[in-house]
């Protein structure tokens, strides 16, 4: 169980992080990720519940399904990635979350593989591009 865990810091060289593998970690409050990471699989991060901020690095290529399912503190995603592929619902239940900050132009952003319901539901996100900002719901 890592319902105590605080705090994860993941050393470069790590190129997946597997199916649930942080899920249920109700105290995770600080989440650094390697630049050699590739893949976030489903429920990876799902209920973490007082994480509120994620930066995705610019090597990740895959978000799958439900990554980050009921981060209910989520306040803060930055994806450095112009690359990544956007799986459904990735952020069900993020309801802090209002915007994503993206390291890429809005045609950028446009561009990146995305699943048509990788919002949940009724969603509505504020993309910030380098070059403006783009409106997102479902």
């Amino acid at each position: 169980s890592c319902s105590s865990l605080k705090e994860i810091i993941l050393p470069d060289g790590i190129v997946e992080i597997g199916l649930a593998a942080f899920d249920s970690c109700e105290s995770l409050s600080s989440l650094v990720l390697p630049n050699t990471l590739s893949t976030i699989r489903a429920y990876a991060f799902a209920n973490c519940s007082v994480l509120k901020e994620i930066t995705i690095p610019e090597s990740v290529l895959e978000i799958e399904s439900l990554a980050f399912e009921y981060c209910t503190s989520l306040e803060t995603l930055t994806i450095r990635s112009k690359t990544a592929k956007l799986y459904s619902e990735i952020l069900v239940g993020a309801s802090l979350l209002t915007e994503i900050r993206f390291n890429g132009t809005c045609e950028e952003w446009y561009g990146l593989g995305k699943d048509a319901d990788w919002l949940a539901e009724g969603q509505r996100l504020t993309i910030i591009c380098t070059d403006g900002e783009v409106e997102e719901f479902n």
